[in-house]
């Protein structure tokens, strides 16, 4: 006999008791869904976010106001899970959003292939049809540039490499993983020799394919008025320019921007540049997750203002797109 799941009808959506993203009923008139594109054609946008504390029942609580998310941006301070994926901070997705997943394993051990039991032991948890993005050390630019880095640009793209392999490796079962660089915009913005898109990005393997699925990008607002050319452009062309997609890893307003409503207006120029600025095999961005936490003195986003709040739950609507039938 199958299962039924129980739903309540809150602001025109279905939203599961077990947790999960809810549904939007087609439109009456319309017949159509909350957007978002042609789910599995390589199109539609996940739109989530990384909430503090970053457990199961404050993303619930959250996506209940502020979503309906499809994907969840999870963090490891840490390597590889000892549990692997699923004792991971991203492990709760399952059956609920798409993983946006980064962790931090020791670049140097990485490379020279000492944690590739681990890493295979952390990929294979990631059930076959589970859409995850995963990422060893976000924003290496910005720890190069800072000099808080435990390595040098060439062994962080050799770490990279091997993992990546990895990944390649999963992927032969796992359609839905895919391999995700995470910079910082002002890699572009205000680049610094030493640690430029260039001069980390790890190449092309002997079949010619790159080590990279995505290339997604952390940008915050300092005034609440930049575009989405300024913030997202050059990193999307850099994406495109190698043939693959990109995304937005954290996006969130900095302390400067004092007003809701101009937060507000910012999060949706953000969106709207993503929905429709394509790279590589996908014709938007691949995913857009707001920052919803202090850590580096920001404001949560989209928490802090009531009117981000808002504004959060019409673009999740807005470019709403399933993610258990999303393609790259």
């Amino acid at each position: 006999m199958p299962l039924v799941r129980a739903y309540a009808l809150r602001r025109a959506r279905l939203e599961p008791y077990d947790g999960g993203a809810p549904i939007i009923p087609p439109d009456p008139d319309t017949g159509q869904g909350g957007g978002g594109g042609t789910p599995g054609t390589g199109t539609g946008l996940l739109v989530g976010a990384a909430i503090d504390p970053p457990n199961l029942t404050a993303y619930q609580e959250a996506n209940s106001t502020m979503g309906p998310w499809t994907c969840r941006r999870g963090f490891d301070s840490g390597g590889f899970a000892s549990g692997g994926f699923t004792a991971s901070r991203s492990g709760v997705d399952v059956g609920r959003w798409a993983s946006v997943w980064s962790g931090k394993p020791d670049p140097i051990q990485m490379a020279s292939g000492a944690l590739d039991s681990a890493a295979r032991t952390f990929l294979a948890g990631i059930p076959d049809s589970h859409t995850a993005f995963v990422s060893i050390w976000h924003e290496a630019d910005v720890k190069i540039k800072q000099g808080s880095a435990p390595y040098t640009a060439s062994q962080y793209k050799a770490a990279w490499r091997k993992f990546f392999t990895l990944v390649r490796e999963a992927q032969a079962t796992k359609p839905n993983l895919y391999g995700c660089l995470i910079f910082g915009s002002y890699s572009y913005i205000s680049p610094k020799p030493g640690a430029t898109l260039d001069e980390l990005w790890p190449g092309n393997g002997a079949d010619g394919r790159p080590y990279v699925d995505c290339v997604a990008y952390d940008g915050y607002s300092f005034t609440g008025s930049e575009t989405g050319e300024y913030m997202w452009g050059t990193g999307r062309q850099f994406a495109d320019d190698h043939g693959v997609a990109w995304g937005i890893a954290e996006a969130g307003l900095t302390t400067d921007v004092t007003s809701g409503a101009a937060g507000a207006a910012w999060m949706q120029t953000q969106a709207d540049y993503a929905a429709t600025h394509g790279a590589g095999p996908h014709s938007s961005a691949a995913f857009l997750c707001w920052f919803g936490s202090t850590v580096g003195g920001v404001l949560q986003t989209p928490q802090y203002y009531a009117e981000t709040r808002t504004r959060s739950g019409l673009i999740a609507q807005q470019y709403y797109t399933p993610y258990t039938s999303y393609r790259l």
